[in-house]
Formats: C-alpha cells, sequence, structure tokens
C-alpha cells in the first residue's frame, strides 16, 4: 500500500481517531515499548514484519542473498513469508567403467517468485553416481528435492560392448 502524506514523528501514541487524530491508509507509526513498526490499513494497525532465512551458505549476488546447500541441511524461514527464486539441480550419473559411456547430467529445475512461509524446510540434495569399474555400468545418480519439488538425476554410464576373439 502506498504511503501518503507526511511523517509524524511527534506521536507519543498511534493516532486512535480520538481527539482529531484520525489515521489515514498507509501512515506507519512506531512504538517504542515494543519496539515494533506498525503501519494503518484503512481499519486497524498491522505490525510491519520483515522475514528473514537461515542455512546453507550465505552469500550476496546483486544484493540478494543467496543460501548454497551443496549437502543436506534444512532451510529455515522466520518473521514472515519470503518470495525466493529457487535454483536445483539432480546429481549427475557416473560413467561406464572401462571405455563406458559417460553418465547423464542431473536435471535442472528453476522456480521465479515461489512464496515460502515462515517454517524449517528440508533440502535433500542429491549424491553423484560412482563409476563402473572394469567392463560395468555407472551407478545412477540421486535426485535433488526440496520445496516439495524434485530436480531428477541423471542416469548410469552403460559398460562398453566386449567382441569376442
Amino acid at each position: 500500500m502506498p504511503l501518503y502524506g507526511s511523517a509524524d514523528l511527534s506521536m507519543a501514541q498511534a493516532p486512535s481517531g480520538s481527539r482529531g487524530t484520525s489515521p489515514t491508509e498507509g501512515q506507519l507509526y512506531y512504538d517504542t515499548d515494543e519496539d515494533t513498526l506498525y503501519a494503518y490499513s484503512g481499519t486497524t494497525w498491522k505490525s510491519v514484519t520483515v522475514g528473514t532465512a537461515t542455512g546453507g551458505t550465505i552469500t550476496t549476488y546483486s544484493g540478494n542473498k543467496v543460501h548454497t546447500f551443496t549437502s543436506n541441511g534444512t532451510f529455515t524461514v522466520s518473521g514472515g513469508s519470503l518470495t525466493c527464486d529457487i535454483l536445483m539441480v539432480g546429481a549427475g550419473g557416473g560413467g561406464g567403467g572401462h571405455a563406458g559411456g559417460g553418465g547423464g547430467a542431473g536435471g535442472v529445475l528453476y522456480i521465479q517468485g515461489k512464496s515460502v512461509s515462515s517454517g524449517d524446510y528440508t533440502m535433500t540434495i542429491g549424491a553423484g553416481g560412482s563409476g563402473g569399474v572394469n567392463q560395468s555400468s555407472g551407478s545412477h545418480g540421486a535426485s535433488t528435492t526440496a520445496f516439495s519439488e524434485t530436480a531428477t538425476a541423471g542416469g548410469g554410464g552403460g559398460n562398453p560392448a566386449i567382441a569376442a576373439s
């Protein structure tokens, strides 16, 4: 909601309509006793909350916080919901042994603008497949799952055809 008018820093309490101080929609009020910012919705005062998140390795890129998980972990959102862009990659498969085929790449899943509410979210990061030994195929990778979504794993590489002599 847009803020109209100007800020009044001389208020000792939230405007209530009494004494000629009716609040207007979008007006802000900071309560020093509660250390809380409030905004008037047009009918009631509502606290303004800011969601935060923890978990993974946190870096900043172009002004955005990035949470990177390279192993299983928990992504925790508190203080309100967040809008997140999510990139998930499934693990690749292992290559086939002794001149076998290469393992397949893991699937990529990109979700833009997902609303994530307060709570704990399990991040399950798929492990890569192991390479084949001698004449055996490589094993499949494992899928990555988070937020009820799955990035599928890559398949294992094939074993080489052996010609009889």
